[in-house]
């Protein structure tokens, strides 16, 4: 079955939100798409300021490695039904000090949070 995903994350005052669409994975290997795609996203936008600071840009996007506190919201949609994967999740790598991939962080927090059905649990 295809889903959809509708994924926003706010950092601060900072706000991205994305789509992605048609994608045919449910369970371990949704937490493991979605966490790469997030990330994905953020390097992105991360690599376009770097780009943009070297023309005098003086904004700032951010990366989830900053530890800034980040609430993570993820809503799905399949054919038939929209759902809730994810709602206000808030979560910091900056208390990590092992942590050397966030993709890995990400899919452990996402992974808690979707098998434990818990939407408001706080990793900080």
């Amino acid at each position: 079955m295809k889903n959809s995903f509708k994924i926003s994350v706010k950092n601060g005052v900072n706000l991205i939100s994305f789509e992605i669409k048609n994608v045919e994975c449910e369970g371990k290997k949704a937490i493991e798409f979605l966490s790469s795609e997030i990330l994905l996203e953020l390097k992105n936008l991360n690599d376009t300021n770097v780009k943009l600071k070297t023309l005098g840009y003086k904004g700032n996007f951010f990366k989830f490695t900053l530890g800034r506190k980040c609430i993570l919201s993820i809503e799905a949609s399949t054919e038939t039904e929209n759902f809730t994967f994810v709602k206000s999740l808030e979560f910091s790598f900056g208390k990590l000090e092992q942590l050397s991939d966030p993709e890995q962080g990400l899919q452990i927090i996402l992974g808690a949070t979707v098998n434990r059905n818990n939407n408001n649990v706080q990793i900080c």
